[in-house]
């Protein structure tokens, strides 16, 4: 990656101090510039200590805006991140051309930032997801999340809307992000920057649809990485603190705010909104894998010992 194609990583914290050094070790391992912004939500722990103990000049912290808002929410924090980068595009952030957000337990695999930004660039996309693997530390179970290149506006939506096109894993050039901005009060949103602070489960994947409408009407391209790029870390009692109800009403919001408008395929989106359960049923295939280090390639297995997911692990830093 060219020195002069900054990548903004914007991390939405709270209490996260089990996990960020961990994730931030992973970011500024990577090949190519950085800069990240820590857009802390009031964690009472030792999270920014931690931060702020790692004494990096590319590392910037801000806090939300907690008067008169008592949502504590990722899309929250991740909106205050953004504003910041907004307000200090032309001074701290200048030398910016693309953005991406990383959860505060997660980790990016190495070389995921070059990857993505030189796929951008060979490209000439302004919009990208990739593959990615979700791991379990209290299963020690490791899931390959497999995606496709979709072409085409229509069926992109319907992709996204089915599957997801693994969110976590999107990066976005900096013009692109100016024009979702611009563009999310057109979607029904008017009190949110970019990330809609109403939704408590589905935020990420309406942010993917405006991301994609954003760029068929702009006519910027969208790329697919085939590598993974990006460790999402499961936690089993996050989704289940959210009532069913609540997570089948974002679905059909966003549904609604990107899906109702397309007329081709009009019957199969109206049987996605109204179907009884908030997700498409299908079958996940668990592969467990480990990395062979000699050949560079993936090996599945039905069983990790202790000993090889501890490796696996230490692959992922």
């Amino acid at each position: 990656m060219k020195s002069n194609n900054v990548c903004l990583v914007i991390i939405p914290t709270y209490n996260a101090q089990n996990y960020i050094a961990d994730t931030l070790e992973s970011i500024l391992s990577q090949s190519g510039n950085v800069k990240v912004i820590v857009s802390d939500d009031h964690s009472s722990d030792n999270t920014l200590k931690i931060v702020s103990s790692l004494g990096k000049k590319n590392i910037f912290i801000t806090k939300t805006n907690r008067e008169g808002n008592n949502k504590r929410t990722a899309s929250v924090a991740r909106n205050a991140g953004l504003k910041y980068y907004l307000e200090n595009e032309e001074s701290l952030f200048n030398d910016v051309e693309f953005l991406t957000f990383v959860d505060h337990d997660d980790i990016l695999a190495k070389n995921s930032i070059s990857i993505r930004v030189e796929k951008l660039l060979s490209e000439k996309a302004d919009f990208l997801y990739s593959n990615l693997l979700n791991f379990s530390e209290e299963k020690k179970a490791i899931q390959k999340v497999d995606r496709v290149k979709v072409e085409g506006l229509n069926a992109l939506l319907v992709y996204t809307a089915v599957r997801n096109i693994n969110y976590n894993t999107m990066i976005y050039s900096k013009r692109l992000i100016a024009e979702m901005v611009e563009a999310r009060q057109h979607f029904g949103v008017t009190t949110s920057l970019l990330f809609d602070e109403d939704l408590s489960w589905h935020e990420d994947r309406d942010v993917a649809c405006l991301a994609i409408n954003t760029c068929y009407k702009k006519g910027y391209s969208i790329a697919f990485a085939p590598e993974y790029t990006y460790f999402h870390r499961e936690h089993v009692s996050l989704s289940s603190n959210i009532p069913s109800s609540v997570k089948l009403n974002n679905y059909r919001c966003v549904d609604y705010r990107y899906l109702n408008r397309l007329t081709f395929f009009s019957a199969v989106i109206q049987r996605i909104i109204d179907r009884p359960t908030y997700r498409f049923p299908r079958k996940v295939r668990k592969l467990k894998v480990v990395k062979d280090y000699e050949s560079n390639k993936y090996k599945r297995m039905d069983v990790l010992s202790d000993q090889e997911y501890q490796n696996l692990i230490l692959w992922f830093k």
